[in-house]
């Protein structure tokens, strides 16, 4: 069910899908250009406490990596595939971004970034 997301993303051209098989398992979404340039691939992780959202964040990653979400984006060409992890809170949040897995070939060495919200 994409409701609102899913009518926006389609205005502005944007697939998005929920829970989409890729590598070895489903990933929480995936926004991503019908023209095979650009994919986000995010994970989601809920927790209880606010102190733990930048752990989950890390989980998330760790998750687009060991199941390999972004195969499927790099076996098309894709030009740039995006894996985030978001770990949140009542109405916080923390992302851990892998940065475009494509340029950086290995994407389980991949320098991340962190932001909180």
């Amino acid at each position: 069910m994409t409701g609102i997301p899913g009518l926006a993303c389609a205005v502005k051209g944007i697939r998005y899908q929920e829970e989409a098989e890729n590598g070895d398992g489903f990933s929480d979404l995936i926004l991503d250009s019908f023209n095979t340039e650009t994919a986000g691939i995010l994970e989601l992780k809920r927790v209880t406490e606010l102190a733990d959202c930048y752990d989950a964040a890390l989980d998330a990653t760790k998750q687009i990596n060991i199941k390999d979400y972004a195969s499927r984006f790099v076996s098309l060409r894709y030009k740039k595939v995006y894996g985030i992890g978001i770990g949140f809170a009542k109405k916080s949040c923390e992302m851990v971004s892998l940065g475009n897995l494509v340029e950086k070939n290995s994407w389980c060495s991949s320098q991340m970034l962190r932001g909180h919200f």
